[in-house]
């Protein structure tokens, strides 16, 4: 799963998407090293679940909306790139908020 978040993140033209995607990355990656480290012995038994693995509701939910925004930046990642958003426009202030 990672890796695919991975390869996506490469793929996408602006910041916010790939800091979202980051982020995701880091979430899942960290529930797996922390789960792996306990079955060792290295960090002592807590309960933190494997993603889409676990008995309880709401970690479940909370990975169904994180891969939910993956496939949401994903889908929206050549939107910089066709020109419906500029770099131009993301960088100037629009006039007609500030009326």
């Amino acid at each position: 799963m990672n890796g695919r978040i991975i390869v996506i993140a490469c793929k996408v033209h602006y910041p916010y998407g790939k800091f979202l995607l980051i982020g995701a990355v880091a979430l899942y990656s960290i529930q797996l090293v922390t789960n792996i480290a306990m079955m060792l012995g290295f960090l002592p038994m807590i309960f933190m679940s494997l993603p889409f693995i676990g008995y309880c509701l709401i970690p479940t939910i909370f990975n169904a909306f994180l891969i939910g925004v993956v496939l949401s930046v994903y889908r929206r990642k050549d939107l910089v790139a066709s020109g419906f958003i500029t770099k131009d426009n993301l960088l100037k202030p629009n006039p007609s908020l500030y009326d």
